[in-house]
């Protein structure tokens, strides 16, 4: 469901949202690592709030969907997005039908457990490895490592995001609208939060967390 007085527009693959509220005009246009984000600026408890709502059903969409919460549904900012995510409040990856998504630390470490291990090419394996050298990397800066095309190196880096061993760690303000990420190995990442302390089935567990705002086929999808 989307909100009133909203609309959601598609151009060769990216997704724009706007939705207006009184006075207040909010923007969303997905790009490949991050959002251009003309929204209005809000406080902190709004922002925890936010933070609220992932921890209770344990993920978000980046991309506007048709029955799953998502960034432009429920009202987020970048500045939200990149808060949490600096925090280490949400873990960022492509798991969902290798569609972006944000889920909550729990879900994550749920997810780890009750997703099947995805071997790894060559290649990904020399990008893993090049990235346990840095604490963060910029996507564009790491390309310039490997002697592959952008749209081989691309492919690789999604399956990492795809299947847990990348996430985002930071955000990069380009300029007063664009952001990106920097990235960070899942290990690095699993050292900055609170280890899972976790007895039973993961993917029930997770189903647990999750049924409220996501229905079973979607569900199954996640964790395939």
């Amino acid at each position: 469901m989307f909100l009133k007085n909203s609309f959601v527009l598609e151009f060769s693959g990216l997704w724009v949202f706007f939705f207006f509220q009184g006075v207040g005009f909010f923007f969303f246009f997905q790009a490949e690592d991050g959002i251009r984000d003309f929204c209005l600026s809000r406080g902190l408890g709004d922002v925890y709030k936010r933070q609220e709502h992932i921890e209770k059903n344990g993920f978000l969409m980046l991309n506007a969907h048709k029955t799953l919460p998502s960034v432009s549904s429920l009202g987020y900012s970048m500045q939200d997005l990149v808060s949490l995510i600096e925090n280490r409040k949400v873990f960022y990856c492509k798991a969902l039908g290798k569609k972006p998504v944000y889920l909550s630390v729990t879900a994550y470490q749920l997810l780890k457990r009750a997703k099947p291990a995805a071997p790894l090419s060559e290649a990904a394996k020399e990008i893993l490895k090049a990235m346990e050298k840095r604490e963060a990397v910029d996507k564009a800066d790491l390309k310039l490592l490997f002697p592959m095309d952008a749209k081989a190196f691309q492919k690789e880096f999604d399956y990492l995001l795809e299947h847990l061993y990348l996430t985002a760690c930071a955000g990069k303000k380009l300029n007063s609208n664009w952001y990106s990420y920097l990235y960070c190995t899942a290990r690095k990442f699993d050292r900055c939060v609170e280890g899972l302390h976790f007895h039973g089935n993961p993917k029930e567990a997770l189903w647990n967390l999750v049924k409220g705002a996501m229905d079973k086929k979607n569900f199954e999808l996640l964790c395939k």
